[in-house]
């Protein structure tokens, strides 16, 4: 158990770590296209941590994260799952309701 914790304390410490380094830039200074401009700038939103730490997301966070989503959901659709004989109780899907109600799978 306590390794488990040393390993996402590492994790989040890594990230941190990264996210300082993106601080203060722009899109345009990290990324090639307006496609990654856009995708950075939605994640700089969406994954604020220093925020998300101490608040619940605001609507525009969540907007955000659902825009990235969509985004990256035709490369996600191709992702290489685990054998489901051997790792069965990974999620294969993530459904998520779209405003019309109808469902969002990957």
């Amino acid at each position: 158990m306590l390794a488990a914790h040393a390993n996402r304390v590492t994790i989040l410490d890594r990230v941190a770590k990264a996210l300082k380094k993106l601080e203060g830039m722009s899109a345009s200074s990290v990324c090639a296209s307006s496609r990654s401009n856009t995708a950075f700038a939605l994640m700089q939103s969406a994954f604020s941590f220093e925020e998300l730490v101490l608040n619940p997301p605001t609507p525009q966070q969540i907007d955000d994260f659902w825009e990235l989503y969509s985004m990256l959901l035709p490369t996600l659709r191709y992702t290489v799952w685990p054998d489901p004989a051997t790792f069965d109780h990974i999620r294969r899907s993530y459904a998520r309701t779209s405003g019309e109600g109808s469902p969002v799978m990957l």
